[in-house]
């Protein structure tokens, strides 16, 4: 009997390395990549955009809702491909935040950031900047939401995150 024992020996010790691999991947496994995540309010941020590149028509919109929360920093990028576009951020009251609208013609990134001041239903427009330009495709990029981190200082300067470098907190358009 104890021979059979020691046949068996290296499978069980097989066995349990694979267990212990599978729990040490199970701790330390970062979570995947969620477009809704945790807050710092009670309230979930919710920003879902196409992943793939979107046809707009000359004089067409098209908008996305975001729910963000107060103290938010939100960073995402429009890339054109033949299209020239205007980017905006709209508030929860429907007033205008933020837009954007780059030098660069139909090719490019348009870039928009903002720190959020009102949690609730924000709505992103983008728009077709010619009436009569020929159809092109753009792609959203969401490059942040997180937590501003640092509270409002003096010139409207806060830290996003743990990144060093300071933001400044550009003014409302009207």
């Amino acid at each position: 009997m104890p021979l059979l024992l020691t046949e068996h020996i290296p499978s069980l010790c097989l066995s349990w390395v694979l267990v212990g691999c599978m729990l040490f991947n199970s701790w330390t496994a970062k979570p995947e990549s969620q477009s809704t995540v945790p807050g710092p309010t009670s309230k979930a941020q919710d920003v879902r955009l196409p992943a793939e590149p979107q046809t707009l028509n000359p004089g067409e919109k098209h908008t996305y809702p975001l729910t963000l929360n107060t103290n938010d920093y939100l960073k995402l990028v429009v890339e054109q491909h033949g299209i020239d576009v205007v980017v905006r951020l709209i508030g929860p009251d429907g007033k205008l935040i933020q837009e954007v609208d780059s030098p660069n013609g139909t090719q490019g990134p348009e870039p928009l950031s903002s720190i959020i001041e009102q949690t609730g239903s924000y709505t992103l427009e983008v728009e077709s900047l010619e009436k009569t330009a020929p159809p092109g495709k753009y792609e959203l990029r969401l490059e942040a939401v997180k937590p501003a981190a640092g509270g409002g200082w003096p010139g409207g300067v806060r830290r996003i995150g743990d990144d060093p470098q300071p933001v400044v907190a550009r003014p409302k358009r009207r």
